[in-house]
């Protein structure tokens, strides 16, 4: 049996379309109406497609994403968009807060503790623009995996993604328990860590699976690890 790996980034014939190609900046793709209601049609078809000659030996679908396929994108990379800018409106006033202009690229890679911690006291719209993100992200997730499984009618097959690394506290990884406590979705996937990756090792999780499995969901680990005639590896 399988669990299908579904690539929704947009091919390359259609960046020009978008302007924006969502393996660099996923963010401003799930932000973009439009990108997701044609991204939504051709996973809905896919997934009727795959169930209709291969159901029977499909278990799970993988929802594949953004940067790596993983769901991050780099602030770091200085993206925006209009769409993106509007959504960000939308967010700040349906939590009551005040409008705001997006951080600048500059400010968003610095912070007034040591260059690391954003301070909320004079720092909070960076901090509110990164839980945005986030928010953003997990959100597009949940819809895309309630449009795989309503392509599925009746079918018990499980819908998860690559999602909940802890140490990606700016590249939309964060609303972790957004995600998990989400119905649709019923695993998330994650590679091994990078600090002890050589054959053999026994390196953990960059998933935060506590949490995962607080939920009863399932945890899916890639061993991740360097093949054995690896030379001086970049990471």
């Amino acid at each position: 049996d399988f669990v299908v790996l579904v690539d929704l980034n947009t091919p390359e014939w259609l960046r020009r379309r978008f302007r924006l190609d969502s393996f660099d900046a996923v963010d401003l793709a799930v932000a973009d109406r439009e990108w997701f209601r044609i991204t939504s049609e051709w996973l809905r078809d896919f997934v009727a497609y795959s169930e209709g000659k291969y159901g029977s030996r499909i278990r799970a679908y993988a929802l594949m994403c953004g940067s790596t396929d993983e769901w991050y994108g780099a602030p770091g990379w200085g993206f925006r968009s209009a769409a993106q800018d509007d959504r960000w409106r939308e967010w700040r006033a349906a939590r009551g807060l005040a409008p705001a202009d997006v951080p600048c690229l500059a400010a968003q890679t610095n912070a007034a503790f040591e260059g690391v911690f954003y301070d909320p006291r004079t720092e909070q719209v960076k901090i509110d623009y990164n839980r945005f993100r986030d928010e953003s992200v997990a959100d597009g997730i949940i819809r895309f995996a309630k449009v795989a499984k309503d392509a599925m009618p009746g079918a018990k097959k499980e819908v998860g993604a690559f999602y909940g690394y802890y140490y990606l506290s700016m590249n939309c990884h964060m609303a972790y328990d957004r995600l998990f406590d989400a119905p649709e979705i019923d695993f998330a996937i994650a590679p091994a860590t990078y600090w002890d990756r050589q054959v053999g090792g026994g390196a953990g999780s960059l998933l935060v699976d506590g949490s995962l499995a607080r939920r009863g969901k399932r945890f899916v680990h890639e061993i991740d690890c360097r093949p054995h005639d690896m030379v001086n590896p970049p990471y």
